[in-house]
């Protein structure tokens, strides 16, 4: 019986640079039978002032600020689910 389903893989690096999206689908139920297949990548760039402020953040950020940057990245990253 085949098991597909589809999975997104998300990066944002040390380079600060952006995020990085991933679209796979896998098949298979156990090892014998496994397979996956890329569907769809992108990469997504940080603007320049998004940027500067991460950075400034893991630099001299305050415990507020890092969790405002912490929450601004997961809506970062839900933007590059949605393209």
């Amino acid at each position: 019986m085949s098991s597909k389903n589809l999975f997104v893989g998300l990066m944002s690096g040390t380079s600060l640079d952006g995020i990085d999206a991933v679209l796979v689908e896998i098949d298979g139920t156990n090892q014998d039978d496994f397979s996956w297949n890329q569907i769809a990548f992108m990469s997504r760039p940080y603007n320049k002032e998004y940027r500067n402020g991460l950075y400034g953040a893991i630099e001299r950020g305050t415990p507020e600020l890092l969790c405002q940057f912490n929450t601004s990245l997961g809506e970062q990253f839900g933007a590059a689910v949605c393209e």
